[in-house]
């Protein structure tokens, strides 16, 4: 744990030595729905090119239906202009794990499953990297996710949910 905090304090020194935006930390308000990247670090690693990887958790309740999850994604994105900075393609792989609990179902039961989803998806969208560090990332893309249920009482067992899904991001951070 040492190394790697050191590690990214060493990185960090670099970038304000250089006085480089080379890695941004983005928070995605609209993850807590169910998202992979509700806090993200993006990392420069060419003129035009980056990587991030991102950590999701969410929580909510609809009604007599209770949700969570928690998941993780990594992201290549090739920048138009400079790495950071302005109009993007993207691609990522992602994994969400996750409960969905029916309270007081028609029968007076309460149902759970257990559920995971891989995806993987294409993405677009601008980033606007201030030269106070301040950065707003928009995107917009589309992405397969393939669920598998893990249903014990066979209450979930007509639940498909594999295809193609929109994926909307909006992030805001600081870039160092």
């Amino acid at each position: 744990m040492k190394k790697t905090l050191l590690s990214l304090l060493m990185v960090a020194g670099l970038g304000f030595a250089t006085k480089a935006q080379t890695i941004a930390i983005k928070a995605n308000p609209l993850a807590l729905l169910g998202g992979t990247d509700l806090v993200s670090g993006e990392f420069k690693i060419g003129a035009n090119s980056s990587v991030s990887a991102g950590l999701g958790v969410a929580g909510y309740k609809l009604s007599d239906s209770k949700y969570s999850s928690i998941g993780g994604e990594a992201q290549y994105r090739y920048y138009f202009r400079e790495s950071l900075h302005g109009w993007y393609l993207g691609a990522k792989v992602g994994y969400l794990s996750g409960k969905v609990k029916i309270e007081d179902f028609n029968d007076g039961k309460d149902y759970k499953t257990n559920y995971g989803s891989l995806n993987i998806g294409a993405k677009a969208g601008y980033q606007w990297a201030f030269d106070s560090g301040f950065v707003i990332d928009l995107n917009l893309g589309a992405a397969y996710s393939s669920f598998n249920y893990d249903d014990n009482d066979g209450a979930f067992s007509t639940l498909k949910g594999s295809g193609v899904l929109p994926n909307l991001g909006f992030g805001l951070g600081f870039s160092f």
